[in-house]
């Protein structure tokens, strides 16, 4: 039998998410920049994902 996990939508402030510390990407503040400038321009609907312990699980880019 699967286990119901709960999710649900919040808006949290970047200083309240921890990177994810076994995250092999690093970015460059151009890359940073670059990404903030697409979302200013275009938006996005992918949200930042975390844990139930506001660790990131993907969306790092967007938490510079």
């Amino acid at each position: 039998m699967t286990e119901l996990k709960i999710r649900k939508l919040e808006y949290l402030s970047p200083s309240d998410l921890d990177p994810d510390p076994r995250n092999p990407r690093k970015h460059s503040r151009p890359q940073v920049r670059a990404v903030a400038r697409s979302i200013k321009l275009l938006g996005f609907n992918a949200p930042i994902l975390v844990d139930q312990y506001r660790q990131v699980i993907t969306g790092h880019c967007r938490t510079p």
